[in-house]
């Protein structure tokens, strides 16, 4: 199977590599006394040979498609949904109702927990709680309308094990298909200061197939997405935490011919001064500026008396708040001028 136009990559070296670090990882001492013999993740290790250049943030996160679920079927997921609208944020067993419902009538299965946002946001606010609830779940799973919200509140220890909430719409017509197509995809922190990046392929009890299909979809995300692509790869590693490194890839290439890939930036579109006619008041029009700042210019013989507004009733928006207003400028004026001056007190006589 190639990995692009002059790099290839056997499915047999892979599936030997596979093989390999499960037996070792498997007969670690520190996994035989388990009680439970459990399974452990295994990885996809990128080691590339320039380090990208990139203006802002430092790191970028990547939802990797994969061929197979890296989860197991028995597998404990959380999905944290958006309150229901009509019922107090309090009451969490009325909103879970609501949402046990409508994942039965889609045929939705395998949610553990359902959790309000104001559940999450309120009871797990410290970083003990939330180093709970993330050894809880095996994967998170949050509605797209406050996916930003709650990765906000996540924290790093999300990021640290790899379990940052997944994006899904709760109002998709084939709810079934959507869950299944986010469980599918695996977490992937791509760092602007480092090397060496690693990617979760799946788990000891997938088969060996599985596995190999999962390593040929982050290679081909590789081809696509990766900084410089397959030309920066150093080298792919197939690996375990209690076992050891097999290399499936192994780049033969002089460094010094590598160029340093440089990120897109990409260009927030330019925002404008946008005018038009104000409907709530007579001959007046409205200008909105990018910044946010709203001011209602009030056309009047002609003239234009501008105001910076943040609530556009109040009271100046009649004609005795405009001579009010005129009033205020002109003794403001007359005062500035030294038209109005204070009276001195007599001095008094010194005997």
């Amino acid at each position: 199977m190639k990995a692009s136009g002059t790099v290839s990559i056997k499915p047999s070296a892979v599936k030997n590599a596979l093989q390999g670090v499960i037996k070792v990882a498997s007969e670690n001492p520190h996994l035989q006394k388990q009680l439970f013999h459990e399974d452990f993740p295994l990885f996809l290790q990128i080691n590339a040979f320039k380090i990208p250049k990139s203006r802002g943030t430092n790191k970028q996160v990547y939802r990797i498609p994969l061929a197979n679920s890296p989860l197991n079927s028995d597998a404990d997921i959380c999905l944290i949904v958006p309150d229901v609208k009509g019922i107090p944020n309090k009451e969490h067993e009325r909103h879970v109702e609501h949402y046990e419902k409508l994942l039965e009538a889609k045929g939705v299965t395998g949610i553990k927990k359902i959790m309000t946002f104001h559940e999450f946001r309120t009871e797990y606010e410290t970083f003990e709680l939330k180093n709970r609830l993330v050894d809880l779940y095996d994967q998170f799973l949050v509605d797209g309308k406050i996916s930003g919200k709650v990765v906000h509140k996540c924290g790093s220890i999300f990021y640290k094990k790899r379990k940052v909430p997944i994006s899904i719409k709760l109002q998709a017509t084939n709810l079934k298909s959507e869950f299944e197509k986010a469980l599918k995809r695996t977490f992937f922190l791509l760092s602007w200061k480092s090397d060496s990046h690693a990617v979760q392929i799946g788990n000891s009890k997938m088969s060996i197939k599985s596995l190999t299909e999962n390593v040929f979809s982050i290679v081909q995300f590789i081809e696509k997405e990766f900084p410089g692509k397959m030309d920066n790869v150093r080298s792919l590693n197939i690996y375990a935490y209690r076992g050891s490194s097999v290399p499936i890839y192994i780049s033969l290439r002089n460094p010094n011919e590598i160029q340093v890939p440089e990120l897109a930036i990409k260009k927030t579109p330019k925002l404008k001064t946008v005018r038009g006619e104000l409907t709530t008041f007579n001959n007046a029009d409205v200008v909105v500026r990018p910044s946010g700042k709203v001011i209602v210019k009030h056309l009047k013989n002609t003239t234009e008396v501008v105001k910076e507004v943040e609530d556009v009733t109040t009271e100046e928006s009649t004609e005795a708040g405009y001579e009010k207003q005129k009033g205020k400028k002109r003794k403001l004026s007359e005062m500035k001028s030294g038209g109005t001056k204070r009276k001195q007190s007599p001095k008094k006589k010194v005997v």
